[in-house]
């Protein structure tokens, strides 16, 4: 049977409607027919903002499932091994990347049973993102997800051969830059250079911190300036720590008697320049061991002089 434009031909010019609608009803003409034009690309829009757009998509290597979602601004590929293939198993591994990332605003994946049920309708309203389904048997309306998939086995595969580690593997792709950019997925994922083996000239570069002036200030707030303790000051109430006690204790520190003694913060004591072995009353009388008790707890206090017996 000629085709629609031989027909027209032969015939005369007043019939080509009622010819073109026989040949488009015709099933053998529209079987054998050419193949219509691709029609030109339409791109995702691609955010500003990292991981407000994600794809995601399944593979299967090595026997193993795996899951695979990545960021639209960045290519940034997360990748998660599935213990089966249920939307159950697959919504959990994806909440644990979102709970990472964010949360996105827009998931694209295909049509497969994971994400056309009715549990991951349930998940996205719970989660509050849009979710797009490619068109079916056209893979290419996902593609961000297929190359991240493609990528993604190269690693593991090349990992594998060498006998390397895959999360290494994982770790100096997604701090390779990207082609046409000085930035690597990382770098645009969380705004940081991510650390690897591989040499770098930062970290030959010394980043002096600046101390922290706002805490300072914050905890200088209603102190005072002490002023300094002479060696043969008498100062009480010192805390020091047992080894075999978890407790503090209060030790009565004694100078220049050596009742006891014992190294802390200046806080903690509290000089009795009265009893200063440097004062003008000479008649005070000086602490010695017999000053000291210790009590059934443990507590080791010094007691009033009205009880100290000679």
């Amino acid at each position: 049977m000629p085709g629609q434009s031989k027909t027209t031909d032969n015939i005369k010019p007043n019939i080509n409607n009622d010819i073109e609608n026989h040949i488009g009803r015709c099933g053998t003409c529209q079987k054998h027919r050419y193949k219509q034009a691709k029609e030109p690309m339409e791109q995702h829009e691609i955010p500003e903002k990292p991981w407000r757009k994600i794809g995601a998509d399944l593979f299967t290597l090595f026997g193993k499932n795996f899951l695979v979602v990545v960021d639209y601004t960045s290519n940034y590929p997360e990748v998660a091994k599935l213990e089966d293939l249920s939307s159950t198993n697959t919504i959990s591994h994806m909440k644990s990347i979102m709970a990472r990332h964010g949360l996105p605003s827009v998931v694209v994946s295909d049509n497969g049973p994971q994400f056309s049920s009715r549990e991951f309708r349930q998940f996205a309203m719970q989660y509050g993102f849009k979710h797009v389904t490619s068109s079916p048997e056209y893979p290419q309306s996902n593609g961000k997800a297929e190359k991240a998939v493609q990528i993604v086995k190269r690693f593991l595969k090349k990992a594998k051969e060498n006998y390397e580690d895959p999360y290494l593997a994982l770790l100096n792709g997604r701090t390779s830059p990207l082609s046409g950019s000085d930035r690597s997925p990382g770098e645009i994922s969380m705004n940081r250079k991510l650390r690897t083996k591989l040499p770098s000239a930062e970290e030959h570069v010394t980043m002096h911190k600046l101390p922290d002036i706002k805490q300072k200030r914050y905890y200088d707030h209603g102190s005072n300036q002490l002023k300094p303790l002479e060696t043969t000051d008498t100062v009480t109430k010192v805390r020091v720590h047992d080894d075999n006690d978890d407790r503090e204790k209060e030790v009565c520190v004694d100078h220049p008697s050596g009742a006891a003694t014992a190294s802390t913060n200046q806080s903690a004591v509290t000089p009795e320049a009265a009893q200063s072995s440097h004062s003008t009353d000479q008649s005070q009388p000086v602490s010695t061991m017999s000053d000291v008790r210790t009590t059934r707890s443990g507590r080791i206090i010094k007691l009033p002089s009205r009880y100290v017996h000679d």
